[in-house]
């Protein structure tokens, strides 16, 4: 059968016009997957346990204004304290890993899930911050919440006025 030319109306055998690729181009072509994988899957976990670790760190400061300001507009005491196990509760301790809530002397206002992607958060100066009517904490000393992962750490630190300040964040 004579070879297919691009100037002739000769006929080409059947497999000569068979599209598809070789098994040279599919493993050269997996090669080069394999190394952009290799490339791309480390900054991507970094990228996930950055995220992880800023949406702790929005999330306990939103706790933290939410009890100030629910102090102030109902002219009570409000306390953000670490969560239990069962999410409906305050539980004593300086590890906030269970999670966290804000809640009234009988009524839990919002609760925030545990940390993720290996996050921790901690806290010192007691373990629970009650704000009061004024929006300060009825506390002389000051709270300091460290929370670290994926490489990060920051501190919040809340005063006896009750204003929230940040250290390395």
């Amino acid at each position: 059968m004579p070879a297919c030319s691009s100037t002739g109306r000769e006929s080409c055998s059947r497999l000569s016009v068979i599209k598809g690729f070789t098994l040279l181009e599919l493993m050269v072509s997996l090669a080069i997957l394999a190394i952009l994988l290799a490339i791309g899957v480390p900054g991507f976990q970094s990228f996930i346990q950055n995220r992880q670790f800023n949406a702790s760190l929005d999330g306990l400061e939103s706790a933290l204004y939410l009890a100030r300001s629910e102090a102030i507009t109902r002219a009570e005491n409000i306390t953000l304290c670490r969560r239990n196990s069962g999410g409906n509760a305050c539980e004593n301790g300086n590890n906030w890993n269970n999670g966290w809530l804000v809640k009234t002397a009988g009524t839990v206002l919002r609760t925030w899930d545990a940390p993720s992607g290996g996050t921790t958060l901690n806290i010192a100066g007691g373990t629970a911050i009650t704000f009061t009517a004024d929006g300060g904490i009825n506390s002389n000393s000051t709270y300091s919440f460290t929370i670290s992962g994926g490489g990060s750490s920051c501190s919040l630190s809340v005063s006896p006025i009750g204003t929230l300040s940040t250290t390395g964040c």
